[in-house]
């Protein structure tokens, strides 16, 4: 009786792994409203903008909460950095309806920087700081920043020059004429000015 021939084992065959494609990297789309890009900045029209004004809006933040917390010295170091962000920033890729709304944005660190310097009684630097936020926001009303910058003035004795601040914020705002809260109630320092000024 012969033996039989056992069969050979068959041999699994391998399936090939396709090989994974790559995933394409999604593409810069243009800015829209409610896009991944928009957070709480609505005043830009690019994606750019938002991410510029985002940074800078943090450190201003930083500086409000020193004030406060009426730590005027952390203020200050904060909205200096703030402004320095927007000093050393790559803008030339905005529009120029973007770069304006930037300028004027870091007019409010200028401008917190200076209500700052005021506490701290250092008026000059105050004036300085109030100048620049005017600088930075033509066109806009700025009636606080005239209002800091006289009462500054007017710490300095120079009754003329915080009359004249203090006459224009009222002409950009009458109501600054009877404002009550402590920061822009100007009512006395007009009157003080005035007073001095007739001697």
């Amino acid at each position: 009786c012969n033996s039989l021939t056992p069969k050979p084992t068959p041999v699994p065959t391998v399936t090939p792994v396709p090989t994974p494609r790559p995933t394409p990297q999604p593409t810069a789309t243009p800015f829209a409203p409610n896009s991944t890009c928009v957070s709480y900045i609505s005043s830009c029209t690019n994606c750019s903008c938002v991410a510029l004004m985002e940074a800078l809006d943090k450190q201003i933040l930083k500086g409000e909460q020193a004030m406060y917390a009426r730590d005027f010295k952390l203020a200050v170091t904060n909205f200096t950095k703030a402004i320095e962000m927007y000093h050393q920033s790559d803008y030339s890729s905005l529009s120029k309806e973007d770069r304006d709304e930037y300028t004027y944005y870091v007019g409010h660190a200028y401008s917190k920087r200076g209500a700052s310097y005021w506490e701290l009684r250092k008026y000059q630097d105050a004036i300085v700081s109030h100048t620049k936020a005017l600088e930075h926001s033509p066109g806009f009303k700025r009636s606080w920043d005239y209002t800091g910058r006289g009462k500054a003035y007017y710490a300095l004795k120079e009754y003329q020059k915080a009359l004249d601040d203090f006459n224009k914020a009222i002409e950009l705002d009458p109501y600054y004429a009877t404002k009550t809260t402590p920061f822009y109630d100007i009512r006395a320092f007009i009157t003080g000015a005035k007073n001095a000024l007739n001697k």
